[in-house]
């Protein structure tokens, strides 16, 4: 999770929700609808651009964080994100 997000906003949030010049993540909230503005902090600014850069398969989808396993995309409402990011925070000692 980015900030506390819950993990339906992170599979949501879109690279145009970033605004790098303000240091900014805006969006809209999928479980109130109220729109978000949260800092863009340099730590995880800077692990977006590494997963982007070296992590992230191939895929013409704005979604920032999408599924490894093909078809590259981003995940479905129905995929259980919140459990592939618990382990990999765990595995991180988070």
């Amino acid at each position: 999770m980015l900030l506390g997000l819950r993990a339906s906003d992170d599979r949501n949030l879109k690279l145009h929700n970033l605004d790098w010049n303000k240091k900014k993540i805006k969006f809209l909230q999928k479980k109130t609808n109220q729109s978000l503005e949260l800092p863009l902090l340099d730590d995880v600014g800077w692990a977006i651009i590494v997963y982007l850069k070296n992590g992230r398969p191939r895929t013409k989808t704005e979604v920032i964080f999408v599924n490894h396993k093909a078809p590259y995309g981003p995940f479905k409402d129905t995929n259980s994100m919140v459990h592939i990011l618990r382990k990999y925070m765990s595995l991180a000692g988070l």
